[in-house]
C-alpha cells in the first residue's frame, strides 16, 4: 500500500509542478513581450522628443522638459501593454521599429548636433520601419484557422513562388 500512495503522491507532485511551470513559462513570455514594447515605446517617444525639441528650438522651457519627461515615463509603460494584449502584431512591428532605430541612431552620429541629419535619421527610421514591417507580414506564413490536411496546418505564403504545388512536393 505504500508504493501505490508514494506513486500518486509523486504523480500528482509532478502534475502539480508541471502547471505551475507552464504558468510560470507563460508569465516570463508576457513579461518579455511587455519588456520588449517598453523599449520600443522609449525608441519611439524618444525620437518623437527630439523632433519635438529641434521644431520647438527651445530647451529651456519647463513644459518642454515636462511633455518630454512624460512621454518618457507614459509612453513606454502605455505601448508595453498594449503589447500584451496584442502579442503578434507588436512583436513584428517592435523589432521592425528597434531595428530601424539602430540605423537611424547611427545616422545621427555622422553629424551631431545638425538639423538635418535630426530630419534624415528620422526620415530613414521611419523608412526601414515601414520596410521591415511589411517584410515580416509578406515572409511570415499564414495559418487559416484549425483546417488541417494530413495532420498538418495548412499554411498559404504570400510570396507567389510558394504555391498548393511546392507544399505538396516539400512536405516533411
Amino acid at each position: 500500500m505504500d508504493g501505490t500512495w508514494l506513486q500518486l503522491a509523486s504523480l500528482g507532485a509532478g502534475l502539480l509542478g508541471g502547471i505551475v511551470a507552464a504558468l510560470l513559462a507563460w508569465w516570463v513570455y508576457l513579461a518579455g513581450v511587455f519588456l520588449l514594447g517598453c523599449f520600443c515605446g522609449c525608441c519611439l517617444c524618444g525620437a518623437l522628443v527630439v523632433l519635438i525639441v529641434v521644431l520647438a528650438s527651445v530647451t529651456s522651457h519647463w513644459y518642454t522638459v515636462t511633455i518630454g519627461a512624460l512621454m518618457m515615463v507614459v509612453g513606454p509603460i502605455a505601448i508595453g501593454v498594449l503589447a500584451v494584449l496584442l502579442v503578434k502584431p507588436v512583436i513584428i512591428i517592435c523589432t521592425s521599429f528597434i531595428g530601424a532605430s539602430m540605423v537611424g541612431s547611427t545616422m545621427y552620429t555622422i553629424s551631431p548636433g545638425e538639423q538635418w541629419t535630426v530630419y534624415a535619421s528620422t526620415s530613414i527610421t521611419l523608412v526601414l520601419a515601414a520596410a521591415g514591417i511589411v517584410i515580416q507580414y509578406v515572409l511570415v506564413p499564414r495559418f487559416l484557422g484549425d483546417a488541417e490536411t494530413d495532420g498538418q496546418p495548412e499554411v498559404t505564403y504570400i510570396l507567389p513562388s510558394y504555391s498548393k504545388v511546392d507544399q505538396d512536393v516539400f512536405k516533411p
